[in-house]
């Protein structure tokens, strides 16, 4: 992919986080660039990919009814430690728990499924908790994390052995899986924004298919062309 955009033009800039999207105009409200720690970097559009509390903290100057649209928009958080061992732990592809004394909610072994000599020789498994953004796990340490998820796979399989684990490796993000309430289509945010030459392209428009690989590629694809058709037509009118 990066070779394709470079081909056709495009610059990547690696390690440069985007401080704001620069709206124009209060009236007809329009993106003109982003804001970086060197200065505005300014452009004929911006579309913005992250999740959508994010999005709304990159645009404080859009129109604040958009921003009170968005803020209707729930997500789940997760904390999900990767465990990296030296044989396998259960030998079956996932594991359902829903036993409330167990901190995680699964046991995904995925190299039951993938073989191990392509990941090194390891054995991968992934023991997630999905939760509130603002849940007290999200806050805790690594070392936390690790003392309490390793307690519990004790309970759960005595003769899970601590050597075999060569790596703990803890995962956290809190806005992971967007939530639809009954009744809520209506407010899954549009690729199309209020403001001018701004778009969002999120998992949160990925609905009713589940936020997979497959979905997230066919999303990705369609937005794209929503993207590019518009801003054609916003030229072709800024020219007629």
């Amino acid at each position: 992919m990066a070779r394709r955009i470079e081909a056709n033009g495009g610059r990547i800039h690696l390690s440069t986080p985007v401080q704001e999207v620069c709206i124009e105009g209060d009236a007809a409200p329009r993106a003109t660039g982003v804001r970086l720690t060197g200065g505005v970097h300014r452009c004929d559009g911006v579309v913005v990919t992250s999740q959508v509390p994010i999005f709304r903290r990159l645009i404080p100057s859009a129109p604040q009814e958009y921003h009170d649209f968005l803020a209707q928009t729930e997500y789940l958080g997760i904390v999900c430690p990767l465990l990296v061992l030296d044989r396998p732990l259960t030998g079956y592809w996932t594991l359902n728990i829903t036993d409330p004394r167990i901190p995680f909610t699964g046991v995904i072994e995925t190299t039951s499924y993938i073989d191990p000599a392509y990941v090194g020789g390891h054995h991968l498994v992934y023991l997630p908790k999905y939760t509130a953004p603002n849940s007290p796990l999200i806050r805790l340490s690594d070392e936390e994390i690790k003392a309490m998820w390793m307690e519990h796979l004790r309970v759960m399989f005595p003769q899970f052995d601590p050597a075999s684990v060569r790596y703990f490796l803890v995962h956290r993000e809190r806005y992971v899986e967007p939530l639809h309430g009954l009744n809520s289509v209506h407010l899954i945010p549009q690729v199309e924004t209020p403001v001018e030459r701004l778009f969002l392209v999120t998992t949160a428009q990925i609905y009713p298919a589940l936020t997979n690989g497959e979905s997230v590629s066919r999303h990705g694809h369609a937005a794209a062309e929503v993207v590019q058709h518009r801003l054609l037509q916003q030229s072709a009118q800024a020219f007629a």
